[in-house]
């Protein structure tokens, strides 16, 4: 018989090294005591068993050993405050996780959480370990989505774009859904390369590549470079 996993309680020191850490992500752009309330709230969160603003703000207490309701309150004002919105907070987490690195390879997809009547949008950077970490990502409701979701996507490529230096070489990988010529244009004005999956007639798909110039091939006949950072997404 299996034992169950505890999940491991967070010390103050582990507290203190959230702080540090979005301290360094945040700090040029946010106040101090924005940071001290959004590094609050995220150890409320590592440490809360459901994410509800209740739970998290008394997992925040327990673990500084504060008032449970003063906790809550917290947590609640976080959560209020337009100064941390996505907008104020994505461009500096996407450099911090790009870091130093010159060319990317990003994913981009709609994904649906819960049955809660609400889709999210998200381009993530592919990585080397099998993990694809997300960079900016927008959450808007199905029923919005007729006649905007081509808008939406529009909107969060532009917004990736801003956030990184012209420097940085971005290859995008995406599926049918995103095979829209608007998006080809706005993706080759930016400079980025990117990668679709279209059907194969007759069933089964097949990968077209198209670079920024808006040249096109079948898989194998990919740049080696792409088709290597692009093989683990085919």
């Amino acid at each position: 018989m299996s034992t169950p996993r505890v999940r491991r309680k967070m010390s103050a020191t582990d507290s203190l090294k959230t702080k540090e850490t979005l301290t360094r992500i945040f700090g040029d752009d946010l106040h101090a005591r924005r940071v001290l309330s959004l590094a609050n709230g995220v150890v409320g969160v590592l440490h809360a068993a459901t994410l509800s603003v209740t739970a998290i703000g008394k997992a925040y207490s327990e673990v500084i050993g504060g008032d449970p309701k003063h906790g809550v309150k917290q947590v609640d004002r976080t959560l209020s405050n337009a100064g941390l919105g996505l907008a104020e907070l994505l461009p500096a987490w996407t450099r911090f996780v790009v870091g130093a690195r010159k060319e990317i390879v990003v994913a981009m997809d709609w994904t649906d959480f819960d049955d809660d009547g609400h889709t999210t949008l998200v381009i993530s950077m592919i990585t080397n370990h099998g993990r694809a970490t997300p960079l900016v990502w927008k959450t808007v409701e199905k029923a919005s989505l007729k006649g905007k979701r081509n808008d939406y996507q529009y909107e969060l490529v532009e917004q990736l774009h801003g956030a990184l230096p012209d420097t940085v070489r971005i290859t995008v990988l995406a599926d049918r859904g995103f095979g829209d010529h608007k998006l080809y244009e706005l993706l080759g004005m930016l400079g980025w390369d990117y990668a679709i999956r279209f059907p194969r007639r007759g069933g089964g798909r097949r990968r077209a590549w198209r670079s920024a110039p808006g040249q096109r091939a079948r898989a194998h006949e990919w740049p080696r470079h792409h088709a290597a950072q692009c093989s683990r997404y085919a």
